[in-house]
């Protein structure tokens, strides 16, 4: 096992969404296509829509309403869940988990939502291959991990992507909600949507942080019936990473002139597969992509996704200044 859910912090992803263009999603197909080609991706798909409508589709080697593994884009189905508790009165951002929970860290909601929780390290990272194709959540096994671990937590309040946090949300979803996980997030955040999700047969003992499985267009139905341009992410529990861009709810954000732009990347890489991508983003609420493909990215590989994409979204603006965004070093890459 190499690379296990991930995220990427890229300058492409922050740049403003793009004018109406008729032949944006045809070239953003087209670099899709190319990309697929060029890294040598055997199946993939991409679902393209414009101000939260769908626009485009396309699949390499697959039909485009195939189920794929949304890996570490799990997150933001969660983090969802937890504002719509919040909004229904049933729980608070200020929250200790152990209170709800019953055991465990003396950590708050707020925290495990934007990685600030300062726990350590990510036990799910040796876990999760022997967790595979297997039914059952291991959300609580996660919690067995923190406590046996019984040692001093990194600084609280500074960031640090791990997917326990994750974890340990679902179980903090399930006590105050009394129900499953996967019920309560179905009913609150998919179903609003318009959005048809599954528990992955392979990742979905790792549900909330990484085991959601639908068609690329049930994501993108999702992610931008939530993640919509009246929406201001720092009403809810946030955390500067770095490059002006923020992590909460699920997903990296970035300001641009009065709006917000979001993304992240996912990935399940182990030695005897499945070795997956996925990629989603969203430009000001107008141009949005969501993306899954069959290899294992490297971070090279998914900061060529992001810059493909962007660079057809903004007609290769992105691609003829990349160079500088990166040799300035104003764009760090942060590794969980």
């Amino acid at each position: 096992m190499r690379l296990v859910l991930a995220f990427s912090l890229w300058v492409l992803t922050g740049l403003p969404a793009a004018a109406q263009d008729a032949g944006t999603a045809d070239r953003m197909i087209a670099a899709f296509e190319g990309w697929m080609v060029a890294k040598d991706a055997p199946r993939g798909t991409l679902a393209i829509r414009y101000k939260g409508r769908p626009h485009s589709q396309t699949g390499v080697g697959l039909n485009p309403n195939t189920p794929m593994e949304m890996a570490s884009l799990s997150k933001a189905i969660t983090g969802v869940c937890i504002a719509e508790l919040v909004r229904e009165g049933r729980l608070s951002y200020a929250d200790r988990f152990a209170d709800l929970v019953g055991r465990g860290p003396d950590i708050s909601v707020a925290q495990l939502l934007s990685h600030t929780s300062g726990l350590k390290h990510d036990s799910t990272q040796s876990s999760m291959v022997g967790w595979l194709n297997q039914p059952m959540d291991r959300a609580n096994d996660v919690l067995d991990h923190v406590i046996e671990r019984d040692g001093p937590r990194k600084k609280a309040g500074r960031y640090h992507y791990n997917n326990e946090n994750y974890a340990l949300l679902s179980l903090v979803i399930q006590a105050v909600s009394g129900a499953s996980y996967q019920v309560a997030c179905t009913d609150r955040v998919l179903t609003p949507a318009g959005a048809n999700a599954v528990r992955s047969p392979q990742a979905g003992a790792y549900l909330a942080w990484g085991g959601w499985q639908m068609p690329v267009d049930d994501y993108a139905a999702f992610l931008t019936h939530w993640f919509t341009p009246q929406l201001d992410p720092f009403t809810r529990p946030n955390a500067k990473v770095g490059g002006g861009a923020h992590y909460g709810q699920g997903m990296l954000f970035r300001t641009f002139r009065g709006g917000h732009n979001y993304w992240h990347h996912g990935a399940l890489c182990f030695a005897n597969g499945p070795n997956i991508g996925s990629f989603a983003v969203s430009w000001k609420g107008e141009w949005s992509a969501v993306a899954a493909y069959d290899i294992c990215p490297t971070w090279d590989v998914m900061r060529d996704l992001d810059a493909t994409l962007s660079g057809a979204v903004f007609n290769d603006f992105a691609r003829t200044h990349i160079g500088w965004w990166f040799d300035s070093g104003r764009w760090p890459v942060a590794i969980p």
